[in-house]
């Protein structure tokens, strides 16, 4: 997850294939860590860092956003999941 932290601000808006790429991994990266319990604070920096990048579309964020929210075990990590999620739609 590391690495994603690191890279995902560096992909470009109209690289279409590095874009499919974290697109297939993110979610599953998200998901993962939120059942496991492993890394939260990072999937939640990836989490915003998604929701925030340029590269992604409106609904290409409502399927990272969507795929977290399905996971999710706590109420509390839930509810700051859609706050930033509400922020980030209201920024784009």
């Amino acid at each position: 997850m590391s690495q994603l932290l690191v890279y995902l601000p560096l992909l470009r808006p109209g690289n279409v294939d590095a874009k499919s790429r974290y697109l297939a991994v993110v979610p599953r990266v998200l998901s993962h860590s939120t059942e496991t319990g492993a890394q939260l604070e990072e999937a939640r920096q990836l989490h915003s860092y998604s929701l925030i990048h340029p590269a992604f579309t409106p609904e290409d964020k409502r399927l990272i956003h969507k795929s977290l929210k399905n996971s999710v075990p706590t109420y509390s990590l839930r509810r700051q999941c859609e706050q930033m999620y509400l922020i980030a739609r209201c920024q784009a």
